[in-house]
């Protein structure tokens, strides 16, 4: 019996295709999009590239070892995962999907996920009998990388409290100025 699991998703942004393969290259940020991951760092130095490695700590108490195998700038990842419960081969497509016709530059581009995870028989089998657990982490993991590559988020609302304190500030910094900390007068 086959114990390889295959994904295949795809996403589309409107962000230009060098931003988004400069930002999913450097594989560590994954920890900023995957909200199943709890940590990720590099494991190597330089720019990432053939070599490049990765440690990914999971919530779910376990590692994964990334290593960039194949590396085309602008278009295409690919990497190796090693840990306890599995190995993959995993790749990622960049692909631009609009051209400003004004400008001619690119302003989206589509990302395709494909991934071969080889898990050990039992794994494989569960797997297979529940095809919807690993469809679920496929697409949580996306649509975080899309949250992530659209940076479109609202910005967060001052209190009162705060807005009051803000008003407050340059009162405060003059005299923190002018004055030492046992309020005595810096200028005589």
């Amino acid at each position: 019996m086959n114990n390889i699991i295959t994904l295949d998703k795809t996403i589309e942004v409107t962000r230009k295709l060098h931003e988004v393969f400069t930002y999913v290259s450097e594989f560590s940020r994954i920890e900023q999009w995957d909200p199943a991951v709890a940590k990720a760092s590099k494991l190597s130095s330089g720019k990432p590239g053939v070599g490049s490695r990765y440690q990914i700590d999971m919530k779910a108490g376990f590692s994964l070892y990334y290593e960039i195998i194949e590396f085309e700038a602008n278009k295409r990842l690919l990497m190796t995962v090693d840990s306890k419960l599995f190995t993959a081969v995993e790749e990622i497509v960049f692909t631009t999907t609009d051209t400003d016709t004004d400008t001619d530059t690119d302003t989206g581009t589509k990302v395709r996920y494909i991934a071969n995870f080889n898990f050990p028989a039992p794994v494989a089998i569960i797997s297979r009998l529940n095809p919807g657990v690993m469809d679920r982490v496929g697409n949580t993991a996306l649509e975080g990388l899309r949250k992530a590559l659209e940076d479109n988020f609202t910005a967060p609302k001052a209190s009162k409290v705060l807005a009051v304190a803000d008003k407050l500030i340059l009162p405060g910094v003059w005299r923190f100025t002018r004055l030492n900390k046992r309020g005595q007068s810096h200028f005589k």
